[in-house]
């Protein structure tokens, strides 16, 4: 193990031998952390270079100077004439490339159509929209599909928003962001929900998981539930809303802080200290009990035997436990 001898810098060290190169590798790979590492927040590594740029909310440093701020990421920019990444997890090989929002990938050509929270590109400038989408369509004949995970392989079926599968019957009622179709044509507009509304007098969702009940709710923008009160703190991508005025910031959290308390969340699906609600990351749902597992990017909690009587409570998989 030379390398690492040489990594240690002190020749006595060296002669010494592999013991001492094994009890101090962790030494060691803390020296490679300098006192001049860039900011880091909410991320698991550090910044090996002091000319790194801020990181925020991001699991990897930025490798040159010249990299353009990240926003949510978890890789680098390599590339300073790479366009503006918000909420990616990958960079922008080419300056052509198109503005990507909230998307995996890059778009390695500047033709490539247009792509909204999508976690690929689109490789042909004949590719059908795609908004929301995890893949991309590769024929121009097939139908529009919005913020699906999957493509429409015939143009006879009917239109899918937002869903992961396509839908066989023509007389399937509309369904947007949805996984399952309407069996009903009497069912009311669904955007970006997991279900529809009986309803016509429930107010307007955008990107939520049920409905508002009442006219008088606030609006709700990426939530997963209404606002009971015109004086709940703003919420942004939050899947909840934030009872107390004193509650701390959320930023695209799934939860709120319960108490004032409670430090600054960005990103996350944790709230830090106080509450007895077990660890959540990027989830719809709460932990009532402190005894609930932890879930990862799941849609529901993991009801314990003090959650019965929970309304949306669902069993876990074996995958969750």
């Amino acid at each position: 193990m030379p390398g690492i001898k040489i990594l240690l810098g002190s020749k006595t060290q060296q002669r010494k031998g592999c013991a001492v190169v094994l009890k101090t590798k962790c030494a060691a790979r803390r020296l490679k952390v300098c006192e001049t590492d860039s900011i880091i927040l909410n991320t698991g590594f550090h910044l090996p270079c002091s000319s790194d740029s801020i990181i925020l909310n991001i699991g990897f440093h930025i490798l040159c100077s010249s990299d353009l701020i990240i926003l949510n990421t978890g890789f680098n920019l390599p590339c300073s004439s790479g366009s503006i990444i918000l909420n990616t997890g990958f960079h922008l090989l080419c300056s052509s490339a198109s503005i990507i929002l909230n998307t995996g990938f890059n778009l390695p050509c500047s033709s490539d159509s247009i792509i909204l929270n999508t976690g690929f590109n689109l490789p042909c400038s004949s590719d059908s929209i795609i908004l929301n989408t995890g893949f991309n369509l590769p024929c121009s004949s097939d139908s529009i599909i919005l913020n699906t995970g999957f493509n429409l392989p015939c143009s006879s079926d009917s239109i899918i928003l937002n869903t992961g599968f396509n839908l066989p019957c023509s007389s399937d009622s509309i369904i947007l962001n949805t996984g399952f179709h309407l069996p009903c044509s009497s069912d009311s507009i669904i955007l970006n929900t997991g279900f529809h509304l009986p309803c016509s007098s429930d107010s307007i969702i955008l990107n939520t998981g049920f409905h508002l009940p009442c006219s008088s709710d606030s609006i709700i923008l990426n939530t997963g539930f209404n606002l009971p009160c015109s004086s709940d703190s703003i919420i942004l991508n939050t899947g909840f809303n934030l009872p107390c005025s004193s509650d701390s910031i959320i930023l695209n959290t799934g939860f709120h802080l319960l108490c004032s308390s409670a430090s600054i969340i960005l990103n996350t699906g944790f709230n830090l200290p106080c509450s007895s609600d077990s660890i959540i990351l990027n989830t719809g749902f709460h932990l009532p009990c402190s005894s609930d597992s932890i879930i990862l990017n799941t849609g529901f909690h993991l009801p314990c035997s003090s959650d019965s009587n929970h309304p949306y409570h669902w069993v876990s998989s074996p995958l969750f436990q």
